[in-house]
Formats: C-alpha cells, structure tokens, sequence
C-alpha cells in the first residue's frame, strides 16, 4: 500500500510555503545565480516540495510537504534567536540563511542536474508493509543511501550545484545530523561555535512544535 497521493489541499498550502521560502532564499546574496538556478531545479524536479521530513508520525513532519516545511520554521526560529539571544553575535544573514534553509537539503537524496547521468535517488520511499504503516511508519530510508547521513547529503547536494560555503557552514551543515558523534560534541563544548549553536537551537525548536502533526500547514 503506497502513500496516498497529494491532495490538492496539501499543494496549494505546499504552494504557498514554496513561494515563501523561494522568497527567503532570494535573500541570500552569494552565489545568487546558482541559486537562483537551484531553486528552479528543486521546483521542477518537486521532490523537495512533497517530500517527508521523517519517516513516522510521532516524528517531525512526517506527511506530504513536511521537509518544506521544517526548512521554513527551522529559519523562522533562526531568525527569532538572532534577535533574542545571539543579537550581539557577528553571525552573517547568508550563514543563516544558508544553514537554516538548505541544513535538511540531504533529505531529498541524491538528486542531481539533467546533465548528469547519475541515477537520481530519494532519501524516503513510500513503506509497502501494511503492518507498518499502522504502527505509524509510513516511510523508509532509501537502502542505497544508508551509508550516507543527512548533512553529507546537503553537502552534496549543494556543492553539486555550485552553491559555496564557508568553512563554519560547511561544518555547521555536516554537524547538525553528527552533533552526537564524540569528536562533534567536544568540539561544542570547547569552542562554542556560533553558527552551530543558533542552527542546532533553531532546528531543535523547530522540530519540537512540528512533532506530531499529521499533516502540512502554511508557515
């Protein structure tokens, strides 16, 4: 049994968010051609558009649109801890722009420009087991990228399609799906790095009040 397909509800509020966030993403002033030009690719490919951002429903964002949507509330919370907290930090509009935009760009696999003759891979498939859907598993991890974490996929992503990043992105990017990791979590006590802090902050709010909901909303 495949995921039910998207109902012309759930696009016009995916619609809505997308606009949204083309806007946000307008803002960035580096590389702006090249994002310009990604943006186009994700809206014609629509895989980042539908996509979950989980793979259960007691999990984040777990339904059509659910990926655009953490993208959209983790840089809205960004932006509310910049003003609230990190107001006398020197942490660049671009930096949170980029991380808090594009941090969870892994998600929608592998998906490269036409040029390219790599397959194409999603990072969520649709769960065929009837028995796990009703125990609230209404996806799976794609086993061709198993081996491959989220912020490396970003990564890739991103830098496949000539998007360039700072050193401290890159690791904030790489970091936010490895923070857990001995090595990464040293390193946040002992160095305090800005840009992760408010990126880690801001997803972890951002994935707290999206918990549990079944179904898209418009940002």
């Amino acid at each position: 049994m495949n995921q039910p397909s998207v109902t012309k509800q759930e696009l016009e509020i995916i619609g809505k968010n997308w606009e949204f966030f083309k806007k946000l993403a307008g803002k960035i002033t580096r590389d702006s051609s090249n994002i310009t030009a990604f943006l186009e690719f994700l809206e014609e490919d629509k895989t980042f558009l539908t996509s979950p951002a989980s793979t259960r429903h007691e999990y984040t964002g777990c339904y059509h649109g659910g990926l655009l949507e953490l993208s959209l509330k983790t840089i809205e919370k960004i932006i509310l801890l910049k003003k609230h907290v990190y107001d006398k930090k020197n942490i660049s509009n671009d930096s949170l722009l980029l991380v808090g935009l594009f941090g969870n760009i892994g998600k929608i696999g592998l998906n490269l420009p036409k040029k390219t003759e790599t397959k194409t891979e999603e990072y969520y498939l649709p769960q065929t087991s009837d028995w796990h859907r009703k125990q609230g598993q209404l996806y799976t991890i794609n086993p061709v990228l198993s081996h491959w974490n989220v912020g490396q996929l970003s990564l890739f992503n991103l830098s496949n399609h000539g998007i360039s990043l700072t050193d401290e992105e890159w690791f904030t990017i790489n970091a936010l799906h490895s923070y857990k990791e001995e090595a990464v979590t040293t390193f946040l006590k002992e160095s305090q790095p800005e840009l992760l802090l408010i990126s880690k902050q801001g997803t972890e709010l951002a994935a707290l009040e999206l918990k549990n909901k079944l179904s898209t909303t418009s940002v």
